[in-house]
């Protein structure tokens, strides 16, 4: 399957001699599905339209969907009097300036017409079934060049976690190598330590073993390296399966970073630490690029 990046833009348009209609698609990062619509007024009705057509294709991510539509047939609205407020406004009018004992009538067409609901807009009836049969192939459209884009960030974005991948194994490996060392290293070091410290002094070599012993387990980050090298191979599978993974891959990763954590913590050796340093810096580089991942 296809590694899709949640960010991207599509748009589509349609003109003939009857209307035109446009729609244009954006999408950015978010763990969710957000969709926002823009559309005029007498489209607001296609609203759960779109949004059921979007969710059948996309996941994850807030998607922002641009719609226009003009006819150049229709009428979108006319302009209607209101005769009853206009009347009232003028006996209003009329009031005022004989309490005030004005003389010259300064009462105009232009003075009424400015107040508030004299002059109404009012829409007329629009098919929005037939509408919708000529957006939604247009909406379709808009959506496909979007998907195009999300591909094609998306394989940009699965080369480069390989890569990172590939290089996070081989530091592991390095650390493998280093730490299955560490134990004995670790042992003869304590011994070496003891031995200074009780010169001349009788010592329980049975006890002295037994601490040793615990010492060394304590600093064993085998099991840690078994689970890294766990969430290493489920993560290339995830990569080399695609499909909606981001929430997945994000959780893996986070895994890694807890093991790392762990394994330089317990890890005595410098060598290791300073390899474990550069492993968490990848595994951060990771989580960055992942968080684009659908």
């Amino acid at each position: 399957m296809l590694l899709r990046s949640m960010t991207g833009f599509g748009e589509a348009k349609r003109v003939n001699e009857d209307e035109m209609i446009y729609v244009g698609v954006k999408s950015v990062n978010n763990k969710n599905l957000v969709i926002n619509i823009s559309a005029p007024s007498i489209l607001r009705s296609m609203e759960t339209k779109i949004i059921a057509v979007v969710k059948e294709r996309i996941h994850r991510g807030t998607v922002s969907i641009y719609l226009h539509y003009s006819s150049f047939t229709d009428e979108e609205g006319r302009l209607v009097l209101n005769k009853g407020v206009l009347k009232e406004y003028y006996r209003i009018l009329q009031e005022i300036k004989e309490e005030l004992g004005l003389e010259k009538d300064d009462i105009s067409i232009s003075n009424i017409a400015v107040f508030p609901g004299i002059v109404e807009s009012m829409d007329i009836d629009v098919d929005t079934a037939e509408i919708w049969k000529k957006i939604e192939p247009v909406l379709n459209e808009a959506l496909n060049h979007l998907d195009e884009s999300r591909i094609e960030e998306g394989n940009a974005l699965r080369v480069d976690l390989m890569n990172s991948l590939t290089e996070l194994e081989t530091k592991v490996s390095e650390i493998d190598r280093c730490a299955s060392s560490v134990v004995e290293t670790y042992r003869k070091r304590i011994r070496e330590m003891v031995e200074n410290l009780t010169k001349g002094i009788e010592v329980d070599s049975k006890r002295l073993e037994e601490e040793v012993v615990m010492v060394a387990i304590r600093a064993d980050v085998n099991e840690e390296l078994v689970r890294l090298k766990h969430h290493m191979n489920t993560a290339r599978k995830l990569l080399s399966i695609g499909g909606v993974i981001g929430k997945k891959l994000d959780f893996i990763l986070q895994e890694m970073h807890r093991e790392l954590n762990t394994l330089g913590v317990k890890s005595p050796d410098s060598d290791v630490s300073s390899l474990v340093v550069d492993a968490k810096t990848l595994v951060s580089k990771m989580k960055e690029q992942a968080f684009n991942v659908e």
